[in-house]
């Protein structure tokens, strides 16, 4: 008797399309930046910035002398490019498998190509985020190796001897201790060979940050030292690294203007990951316009962050929601969208969990060398491959993200989720 069974080998297969893509193919941060395609000097974009004001204004006595004559103070922002690549090789024969026909499940150009470039921009959207130098923030004030952490914790090379990071405090930019070797990360701690004593800096205030930077010789990026050099900089390194584009910012340097406003959600010394509350996110905002004179125009943060801002909005917390009673026609128990004070709340994938980005997006820029796409100089994507019979291409993106007003832009971090 026939069954399915015996008749497996000669049973044609059908394939219900298209593709379910299981993949988050999200690059909300990618996005949201001004793209700025510009036709560079060799690989380097000069951003300039105003730093500081004429000094040569006072007041004098009738028939006194005038104010000493000051000057404007500018600096050049130095943008480099940075090259991200992804390449792709196929054979003539499954090439000649997968053609366009009323039988293809998927043509060779969808399998490959497309989902290429998809892949590219994912890893751009991740390095929007937490690209160069910067991985993230500590913000405990303990004597301790392991110390609370929320910042990058994948991909990296970690408990070797050039497995090392910078701490450096988000008041006044000044590193705090130097090559401190990192022997494990996860999206909640961040644990050192030794000890790192961050109780005592000078004039520490309560709430103070610090963040984690990669020195040129740490291999903890991709496990090449320097290796980070080789991505954009994305918002931590934009905001927290302690030079700017070849600009130093710390305040020894008189160039606090460049400073981003970093805070914890903790107000004592010693406080861990701790509840979001209404008038820390106003704080931020408040030392930003005092700061810059603006506002942000959109928070961003992790998928799951949304649930610890929603809390202060329902239950016992719900006198903090405010709603247009006279336009409401039905009762519903979630949000689609949530705002502060009108600022959008948006999330991405590869924020970090325990972290509010409070951004300007009008001061930011993806500057393009040469825009997405593949290589095609030639006149074809496909090169042949000498020798085989096989073809191959890759997909370039030639960028760097760059911020023009970092103290128009925050970050409150150590949010318990």
């Amino acid at each position: 008797m026939a069954t399915i069974s015996t008749l497996t080998a000669i049973l044609k297969e059908f394939y219900l399309g298209p593709l379910a893509e299981q993949l988050n193919q999200e690059v909300l941060v990618y996005d949201m930046f001004d793209k700025a395609s510009v036709d560079w000097s060799g690989r380097r974009v000069v951003i300039p910035v105003h730093v500081a004001r004429n000094t040569g204004v006072g007041f004098s006595p009738d028939d006194g002398q005038l104010p000493t004559a000051g000057t404007q103070e500018f600096k050049r922002l130095e943008v480099d490019a940075k090259f991200l690549y992804g390449r792709f090789a196929i054979t003539g024969p499954a090439i000649a498998s997968a053609k366009t026909g009323p039988n293809a499940f998927i043509s060779y150009v969808d399998a490959e190509m497309s989902k290429l470039g998809e892949d590219v921009k994912t890893v751009a959207n991740q390095r929007a985020v937490y690209g160069g130098a910067v991985l993230g923030y500590l913000f405990d004030q303990v004597n301790n190796a392991a110390q609370p952490y929320s910042g990058r914790s994948t991909g990296l090379t970690l408990n070797q001897a050039l497995s090392t990071v910078d701490i450096v405090r988000m008041d006044t930019y000044a590193t705090v201790a130097s090559a401190q070797r990192v022997n494990t990360v996860t999206e909640t701690v961040m644990t050192f060979d030794q000890a790192q004593d961050l109780t005592a800096p000078a004039a520490m205030p309560a709430d103070l940050v610090f963040a984690v930077v990669a020195p040129t010789a740490s291999i903890i990026v991709n496990g090449v030292a320097g290796a980070w050099n080789n991505e954009p900089a994305g918002i931590t390194t934009n905001l927290a690294a302690p030079t700017h584009f070849g600009v130093s910012r710390t305040d020894a340097s008189g160039n606090g203007e460049l400073q981003s406003t970093h805070r914890k959600v903790g107000t004592a010394a010693g406080d861990d990951y701790e509840p979001l509350t209404l008038d820390r996110i106003q704080l931020i905002l408040d030392l930003i316009l005092e700061k810059s004179g603006g506002a942000p125009d959109v928070i961003l943060m992790a998928p799951a962050m949304r649930q610890e801002y929603t809390a202060l909005l329902v239950g016992s917390s719900a006198g903090n929601l405010y709603v247009t009673t006279d336009k409401a026609t039905k009762g519903d128990g979630g949000f689609t969208g949530l705002s502060y004070g009108d600022i959008p709340m948006k999330t991405s994938k590869d924020c970090f969990k325990g972290t509010f980005f409070f951004l300007t997006t009008k001061s930011w820029k993806l500057v393009e060398l040469e825009s997405p796409g593949f290589a095609d100089l030639d006149g074809a994507i496909l090169s042949r491959m000498p020798g085989q019979d096989k073809f191959e291409g890759f997909y370039r993106m030639y960028y760097n993200v760059a911020c023009s007003r970092p103290n128009a832009n925050g970050v409150l971090t150590g949010i318990e989720f």
